[in-house]
């Protein structure tokens, strides 16, 4: 039951905990003895990390600590996307698929919020500052995750073939609201190495376009985003400095496919961002964020008062990084399954594969 008595379906190690003030806390594979890693404030819709760092001894600190979710997919693992290919198979549907392991320094994810005893560096300060100060233990750590990502890709490219659309290679942001959020050269120097090896081993190997989601104002990254690969931009957030759509299709619209944009919430209320005619073929037009549960139906429309609808709806599967992550607790898990992820689909995939190529 929700705050306001809505009804809820959730998995079935999603255990939480009601505080004295209202807060829900939620615990690492539903164990209600280990440390909570989440807390959702009263009348609050999101869980917000709850961060478990222990303290840093940088002479004993090691890459193998940060690497404890990433490992190499197990034959259970293997089954369950082998059952989702014979479930894509079925169909001639568009796939976006979100395999995990290579979003590297994802900061939704470094704190390992589904491990009971996350090691390493988990505090968020501590890890944004380390790209800096540990400069040499982020590259070998992203070196390690790089290598086990893609013997991971090679048996899904096994398992999948051509099944597969797009893949969604990272999440991490690299944009706040009014400028980069890190220093060009460090995206340079620790992120785009393995974005090139990744997006370059998709490339070779299969038909799959590559995906990354970076919100904020990303401009400034744009030529490194096309250098490093990339095929699809999402989310297009054009409220961001430096982001205005006319002259992002301008730039790179021959070289990019901008997936999102459309929409963005501003207080209960849905705005359109009134660019799809802007950019035009090359452009999947989704929702930059989740509909918020407040958000009233009649707002999420356009001006002309008509719903706003996505130019191409894809069926997606997705999982957790790890095969570690995968024998988590269910509520972690569904946060990674569930969503908009599991949807169905509306677009052949001979139609975006044409859009994507726009």
């Amino acid at each position: 039951m929700f705050f306001d008595g809505t009804p809820l379906l959730v998995p079935e190690a999603f255990n939480t905990d009601p505080e004295p003030n209202g807060d829900i806390l939620i615990y690492p594979e539903g164990d209600r003895n280990a440390q909570p890693s989440g807390r959702m404030p009263k009348d609050g819709f999101y869980f917000d990390t709850i961060i478990r760092q222990q303290p840093i001894d940088e002479a004993t600190l090691s890459v193998e600590d940060n690497l404890q979710e990433f490992t190499l997919l197990n034959e259970d693992d293997l089954n369950w996307y082998r059952s989702e290919a014979k479930r894509l198979a079925g169909t001639d549907k568009a796939a976006l698929a979100s395999f995990g392991g290579t979003a590297f320094g994802d900061i939704a994810l470094a704190p390992g919020q589904w491990l009971k005893q996350p090691r390493g560096i988990r505090d968020i300060t501590e890890w944004y500052t380390s790209a800096l100060t540990r400069r040499d233990f982020v590259y070998e750590l992203f070196s390690r995750q790089c290598d086990i990502g893609l013997a991971n890709l090679e048996r899904l490219r096994a398992t999948f073939g051509d099944l597969v659309t797009a893949v969604f290679v990272t999440g991490t942001d690299f944009g706040a609201q009014h400028g980069p959020f890190i220093a060009p050269d460090v995206y340079r120097d620790l992120y785009m190495p393995f974005h090139k090896r990744v997006n370059e081993w998709m490339h070779k190997n299969t038909t799959w376009k590559s995906f990354i989601h970076s919100c904020g104002s990303v401009r400034v990254f744009m030529d490194d985003f096309i250098e490093a690969g990339f095929d699809i931009l999402n989310p297009v957030q054009c409220s961001a400095c430096d982001m205005d759509a006319q002259e992002l299709k301008d730039n790179y619209g021959d070289r990019l496919t901008f997936w999102g944009g459309v929409i963005r919430n501003s207080g209960d209320t849905i705005l359109n961002q009134s660019f799809l005619g802007t950019l035009g073929p090359g452009f999947c037009g989704r929702k930059m964020r989740p509909v918020c549960a407040s958000t009233a139906v009649m707002n999420e429309a356009a001006p002309n008062g008509r719903p706003v609808r996505s130019c191409m709806r894809m069926r997606s599967i997705t999982s957790s990084s790890t095969s570690n992550a995968r024998k988590a607790d269910q509520s972690s898990i569904s946060a990674c399954k569930g969503d908009a992820f599991i949807s169905t689909s509306s677009t052949p995939a001979r139609w975006a594969r044409a859009l994507l190529q726009g």
